[in-house]
């Protein structure tokens, strides 16, 4: 079931696109909106600002149909007219050419890119300022004090005292709202790329928000020191357990074992919960290897700690070898996404365990052709942290880079990486790290039992105990942001950096591409089709002439289905893709490739930019096909209209 936009922040809420009542009126022929300036499949769209009725016919008098619309209501653009020296617009909210009705220019906002602003964690940085002037933000980010100035704007805006001549308008939220779950939407109206008198260049962007008064029925939440009371936390082992990997299986589950005695009579002792998967390789290889994964112990919150433990028991080595030193991990990481639900859970955690790299996404032996950063963006759209402990023995000395890399990027959370290397599988140390891990994940419900934040700021000097305390942090501010229905902050138009005052390293906001149901599907098909194309067809692969004609064919097909807008006499395959790749604030690899291009490009690299999109397929599948990441922005959205904000870098 699509998800509804139901947050609130602070005594008021931000509407956003909220839910519309299907507009009445008799039956119109079907019409196209629009295009966009120099588009073909792109249409025209605006959203409505606050206090805007919708009429029957252009002109302040005329018959209204849709009284006060909720600001942020998206409308498509079917023509124009002037009247009464105004410029009014026909619109409409499908694209069908539907129950059509006119708004005032003025009262609407043009949104050329449905382009959208996240905010970052900020459990390890200072909440941003909005300003309501791009020059003042320009010069802040460009004063020698910038990072003094910037917290001192700061403690004003949170309490209530800036002077007029400020320029700030509003601050991020102190907790976090994950998009991925509580759907939002900062439209981004404008954005280019300042270069600062420090050296550091930073995008500015102008977003736009609204606030309204709080639902007088919305009863009285419990206050934040009750909801970290109720802080449960999932922890999650996925173990190699190949025929090498029997000390490191006893030491897991002995650390697991501690720790469950330690607080069962505790007062968190209800709060932690944890499962293991074991995983091994493709059993087709090798069928003594028994299984490719396999719960040992299923991660819920009606668990039964002592029964934990004995499943536990049942965990070993294989008896056999399996064919090569890399194992398939991601199938493993992979089943631990997949099989957990993870929405029970406030504190979400993976930890891997393995001395060998993973498959390759290209690996025909792979059970998913993901890479890495798929499958920790597919964590990341669950709320999950991915750990990986990395048993670098001597045996896989050839395999530690390449695997170390691999898992880098699939412990990625934010700017830190959860990755921890254990030199020459040391089993003594490899159970301190095992223990350590485990011990400093629940330390954090030590102090949510109190009602307190976790202390991310106070360096212990081990980076085990200080990454688990920042991450943490980050989970309960997420939680919070859950519980207390945080949203963005409540001013309409104003301009932010992307970068963070004190560390211009660090991004602030993350920006995303909202695309419906059925613009992801088009691009996956696309994609797919040049896959196929150049995978299934040797002239294809040896001539770019022919590749590009057998995918333009192919693209006739697809804009057959309903839905499906392309262009199918594009020249580059990002035209192929979609018009909606163009313009955007990133560098996508295969915008500019036309046939020339790609031909003098080369086998190897091509090989490498079409295993590229194979990993990225398989992560449009998986949104594709899970119901709750999508969300309807309007009452009676058809499912192919319903909408998800995708990380820029997942674009091909």
């Amino acid at each position: 079931m699509a998800r509804k936009l139901t947050l609130s922040w602070a005594g008021t809420a931000l509407l956003l696109l909220l839910p519309l009542a299907l507009l009445p009126g008799p039956a119109q022929a079907q019409r196209t909106p629009l295009p966009m300036a120099g588009k073909e499949t792109l249409y025209q769209k605006v959203l409505t600002r606050p206090g805007v009725d919708l009429k029957a016919a252009p002109g302040a008098d005329a018959e209204v149909r849709e009284a006060t619309l909720p600001a942020f209501s998206l409308f498509y653009v079917y023509g124009e007219q002037e009247t009464g020296g105004e410029r009014w617009l026909e619109v409409g909210r499908k694209r069908d050419g539907g129950d059509l009705g006119w708004l005032p220019a003025a009262a609407t906002i043009d949104w050329k890119q449905t382009i959208v602003a996240a905010f970052s964690n900020p459990a390890d940085r200072k909440r941003t300022l909005l300003f309501d002037d791009r020059d003042a933000l320009i010069e802040l980010l460009e004063s020698e004090r910038v990072v003094p100035r910037s917290q001192e704007l700061r403690e004003q805006a949170i309490a209530g005292t800036l002077p007029p001549d400020s320029h700030v308008v509003s601050i991020e939220p102190d907790t976090y709202i994950d998009i991925a779950e509580q759907f939002y939407l900062l439209p981004i109206i404008e954005f280019e790329e300042a270069f600062l008198a420090s050296g550091f260049r930073s995008k500015i962007l102008k977003v736009a928000s609204v606030p309204l008064d709080i639902d007088p029925m919305e009863p009285e939440r419990p206050s934040r020191e009750e909801l970290l009371k109720a802080f449960d936390a999932g922890i999650m082992f996925v173990i190699d357990t190949t025929i090498s990997m029997g000390p490191y299986i006893d030491a897991t589950r002995n650390a697991i074992k501690r720790i469950y005695d330690a607080v069962a009579a505790s007062e968190v002792g209800e709060r932690v919960h944890f499962g293991l998967i074991g995983f091994r390789d493709n059993v087709e290889q090798v069928s003594g290897l028994e299984y490719l994964t396999r719960t040992f112990a299923a991660l819920s919150l009606d668990q039964d700690p002592d029964q934990v433990v004995r499943d536990l028991a049942g965990v070993a080595e294989a008896a056999v070898s399996s064919k090569g030193f890399t194992e398939d991990s991601m199938a493993g990481v992979n089943a631990a996404i997949e099989e957990v639900e993870w929405d029970q859970f406030d504190g979400r955690y993976i930890v891997l365990i393995t001395d060998a790299g993973p498959r390759a996404a290209d690996d025909p032996y792979a059970a998913l052709p993901l890479a890495p950063a798929q499958i920790n963006a597919a964590a990341a759209d669950k709320g999950v942290a991915i750990y990986t402990l990395h048993l670098k023995t001597p045996a896989g000395e050839f395999d530690h880079q390449a695997g170390e890399q691999a898992y880098r990027a699939l412990s990625r959370f934010g700017d830190a990486e959860l990755y921890y290397d254990v030199p020459g599988g040391d089993v003594a140390a490899f159970d301190s790290q095992v223990t350590q891990l485990s011990e400093a994940l629940v330390g954090q419900l030590q102090d949510t039992a109190s009602g307190v934040l976790s202390a991310a700021g106070a360096a212990s000097g081990d980076a085990i105990v200080d990454q688990a305390r920042l991450v943490g942090l980050a989970m309960q501010l997420a939680y919070l942001g859950r519980a207390e229905g945080t949203q963005a902050p409540s001013v309409f138009e104003a301009w932010l950096a992307e970068v963070d005052f004190e560390n211009p390293r660090r991004k602030v906001p993350e920006v995303r591409l909202v695309l419906s149901k059925n613009e992801l599907a088009t691009m996956r098909d696309v994609l797919k089709a040049l896959v196929d194309k150049f995978e299934g067809n040797l002239e294809a692969r040896m001539d770019a002439g022919v590749l590009f004609r057998q995918l333009r064919e192919a693209m006739a097909l697809i804009a057959r289905e309903p839905g499906q807008v392309v262009d199918v006499e594009f020249e580059t395959l990002g035209a192929a893709v979609g018009e909606y790749l163009e313009d955007l604030p990133y560098q996508s690899e295969i915008m500019g490739l036309d046939e020339h291009i790609w031909a003098a490009l080369g086998g190897g690299r091509q090989r490498e930019i079409i295993d590229a999109i194979k990993s990225k397929l398989a992560y449009y599948e998986r949104v594709h096909n899970d119901p709750g990441l999508w969300t309807a922005l309007y009452e009676g959205a058809a499912p192919g209209e319903q909408v998800f904000a995708i990380p820029l870098d997942q674009l091909p």
